[in-house]
């Protein structure tokens, strides 16, 4: 993968203080000054910073060094069906070695210990936390993708996932350049689209390498034709850092308009090449929506979800993480009864064993 600035911890770049202007930010309601760190987090982290840290299936099921495992996103019911991806959209996680460093410590990964603790120990103020979400390309042809616009329409209590949205491109792995007007028809889940053509190298990608990657990758996908040589390429990103007591919360997606629309706001010129193709999305409360359409669109009423709001329910013995909802849950919601919260992380609630 990526190993430019693979070494780059965002603990050297910033000493994270808990008393920091980031609370100030937040009561100010000051979007400008939030997106401006949501940026720098980006810059820093797009290089592959995350190719060192620790991948969860070391932390939980000491699995021994290697590349992450791909898992599709999780299947969830809605009325009396089964929503599961249909799309070849799978997903890794990976901690810094702060967060790491605290789960191996407090014995986070350990189901039988987390059964003794009264209250989660929280994680340091240094501590990160990145969920990757890519999709699988092939190393020859077209790639079809869908692309998520935003408008008003798509604000649906039934929810919105990757299949319905109505535009698409298609990735080109095979030439670097591609003019900008040029466009094809594709077809998404059985429907003729007509698709702006665009290359690889927009994204940031990864070539599956190992046996054991294209074995995971196959599984995740659902398709077994992936062969050495094929492409991951990276369509979304999760980022929660621990510099407040709720942690901070960003999310990127990539498109092929990365220059319009709210979610481009405020992107340095520092930021180019393909880490420029990305959006974000941004909060450090749990009052207004925050959500990436890879990954919270799909659920009902997705988009209006909020990421503290989702994360505020990941306790000890959670059996589900939705509904999706916005605003924080009092602390002694029925909920929490007899499941210590986690702080924040997934991770533990559904990984420990």
């Amino acid at each position: 993968m990526r190993i430019v600035a693979a070494l780059l911890g965002l603990g050297a770049c910033r000493t994270p203080d808990p008393s920091n202007a980031l609370l100030g930010d937040r009561d100010r309601h000051d979007v400008t000054a939030i997106r401006a760190h949501g940026w720098e987090l980006w810059q820093r982290l797009s290089g592959g910073a995350w190719d060192a840290y620790t991948p969860t299936e070391q932390l939980f099921d000491g699995a021994p060094a290697a590349r992450p495992r791909f898992r599709t996103p999780r299947p969830f019911r809605e009325g009396d069906g089964l929503e599961t991806e249909t799309l070849p959209v799978m997903f890794d996680v990976v901690f810094d070695p702060h967060a790491t460093a605290h789960i191996r410590a407090n014995e986070l990964a350990k189901r039988s210990h987390l059964a003794t603790l009264a209250a989660m120990p929280a994680f340091p103020s240094d501590a990160v936390a990145v969920k990757l979400v890519w999709y699988a390309v092939h190393a020859r042809g077209l790639t079809t993708m869908p692309i998520w616009d935003g408008e008003p329409t798509y604000t649906d209590a039934d929810g919105n996932p990757d299949r319905s949205w109505p535009r698409a491109i298609a990735v080109d792995p095979e030439r670097d350049t591609v003019p900008g007007d040029e466009t094809t028809t594709v077809t998404l889940e059985d429907r003729p689209v007509v698709a702006h053509v665009v290359p690889l190298s927009r994204f940031i990608h990864h070539a599956l390498e190992t046996d054991d990657e294209i074995a995971s990758a196959r599984g995740a996908a659902r398709d077994p034709t992936l062969a050495r040589g094929d492409e991951v390429a990276l369509v979304a990103v999760h980022v929660t850092t621990k510099e407040i007591p709720d942690w901070t919360w960003e999310t990127y997606w990539w498109h092929d308009r990365p220059d319009t629309g709210r979610f481009a706001a405020g992107r340095p010129l520092g930021i180019h090449g393909a880490a420029a193709s990305y959006l974000m999305d941004v909060t450090y409360s749990a009052d207004q929506p925050c959500f990436n359409p890879w990954l919270e669109a799909r659920f009902p009423n997705g988009t209006q979800s909020n990421c503290v709001t989702c994360h505020q329910r990941a306790v000890v013995g959670a059996a589900d993480y939705l509904p999706v909802t916005l605003g924080r849950m009092r602390a002694d919601d029925p909920y929490f009864r007899g499941h210590p919260p986690t702080d924040f992380v997934w991770s533990i609630a559904f990984d420990a064993r």
